[in-house]
């Protein structure tokens, strides 16, 4: 998924990749420790990072 998400290359709009790709890159979702309260928190610890991937273009 973390591999997917960094392949995505989407122009004109703005999505909510890097948002899945932060997700997926905290260590607490992968060891299977969230739940419902999960996002809120992640959100309001300021520990989520959201970063967008640099422009690859690929024919």
């Amino acid at each position: 998924m973390r591999r997917a998400l960094g392949e995505y290359y989407i122009t004109g709009i703005k999505t909510t990749v890097p948002f899945h790709a932060a997700i997926m890159r905290s260590a607490e979702f992968r060891d299977g420790n969230y739940d419902t309260g999960f996002i809120e928190r992640v959100m309001s610890s300021g520990k989520l990072e959201l970063s967008t991937p640099a422009t690859q273009l690929r024919e």
